[in-house]
């Protein structure tokens, strides 16, 4: 499987005399760039070995030789993170770091979002993941890990009092377990793939595979390929497909999302991309991208030359992209200000205060 190659400097080297027999799984509780960035930081004093984005993206971030710092344990019964709370046996038994002898997976996104599902392109990709790291520690290690929920945990499993939520109630388990564990007779078609034509104009080729004579492609790489913007609703489990905006008005909405909201999370970032679109929607403003951003007097980075200035971030091409493909957080949303000097604020006055998210507070 293809793994980006990043390397975080917060490890041990080595594993201290232990082998890995456990797959502990987090979730981010932010976007994958991030993520990744974050635990490549010094500061950040924590790492994993993996990270899966939502679109099945995976990062490598430290050798499965060498111990992460993303399940500690202490041997201090007074911290949260003491092994004798841990509902796993092994760290119970072990009464030394589960860093140790464990290999971590982050996945993106936010336990308020979902409760720790996973979209189907990362379920795939967390799978396909699972059996490498199970692969690769049999080669290097000769240890099977063994496919059950006493190998494969969550980090609340590890530390429940200091992680109670992590990865979330709603983490697929289960789903993972059944796909690692069940023989599926299939021919997969390596070399000759899946060919379309469409609409009589453009060929493209998606992996895939034939099982019990139908044939089965990913839903989202077929889509992207029919330029759709593509999108998923984990709280309902539904693919969200859109017609692709001009481009045009895609750069738009990406360099006013960048110079709005370049430092907040992918939610925040979506969030101000909602109320753009909202706008259009809305008979009170302009009815198309390009004259809600340059209405007079609405967004200041178009008055004072920072629109002009940024350089737009891959995690904020993300997250326009999922907006324009219909995810939707803001409830309706019409208006943002920072949350700096908020009280006594026109908005405060004279709109619907709807909620808060990062550094802005959202009004209709």
């Amino acid at each position: 499987m293809k793994i980006e190659q990043h390397v975080s400097p917060n490890i041990n080297k080595g594993r201290n005399g232990f082998k890995p027999d456990i797959i502990v799984c987090h979730i981010t509780q932010g976007a994958f760039d991030g993520a990744v960035s974050w635990l490549c930081n010094k500061k950040s004093e924590a790492s994993t070995n993996f990270v899966v984005a939502k679109d099945g993206r995976v990062a490598q971030l430290v050798s499965l030789e060498d111990t992460a710092w993303g399940n500690g344990t202490t041997t201090d019964p007074s911290d949260k993170r003491f092994y004798g709370n841990a509902n796993v046996k092994l760290v119970r038994e072990r009464k030394t770091s589960a860093n140790y002898f464990s290999v971590s997976i982050e996945h993106e996104g936010f336990y308020e979002d979902g409760k720790g599902a996973l979209t189907s392109a990362q379920l795939a990709a967390t799978i396909e993941l699972i059996k490498y790291i199970r692969s690769e520690v049999k080669r290097i290690y000769g240890v099977d890990i063994p496919v059950d929920r006493e190998h494969i945990v969550g980090h609340c499993d590890v530390a429940p009092k200091w992680k109670p939520n992590c990865p979330g109630q709603a983490f697929p388990f289960d789903a993972i377990i059944q796909a690692l564990t069940t023989q599926k007779e299939e021919k997969k078609l390596d070399d000759t793939k899946v060919r379309f034509n469409l609409f009589g104009t453009k060929n493209v080729e998606i992996d895939g595979f034939i099982e019990g004579g139908k044939t089965y492609v990913a839903a989202r790489e077929l889509l992207e390929s029919m330029e759709f913007n593509v999108g998923w609703n984990p709280d309902s489990k539904t693919i969200l497909v859109g017609v692709k905006s001009v481009n045009d008005d895609a750069r738009i909405l990406e360099r006013i999302v960048q110079a709005e909201a370049g430092g907040e999370d992918e939610k925040g970032k979506m969030l101000v991309a909602s109320v753009i679109l909202n706008r259009v929607r809305d008979s009170r403003f302009p009815n198309n991208i390009k004259d809600v951003v340059f209405q007079e007097n609405q967004f200041e980075p178009t008055r004072n030359g920072a629109y002009d200035k940024v350089t737009v971030s891959e995690a904020t091409k993300t997250a326009v992209a999922r907006v324009l493909a219909g995810m939707d957080y803001s409830q309706g949303a019409l208006y943002f200000r920072t949350e700096k000097g908020v009280e006594g604020s026109w908005h405060e006055k004279a709109l619907t205060k709807l909620f808060a998210h990062g550094g802005h507070v959202f009004y209709k």
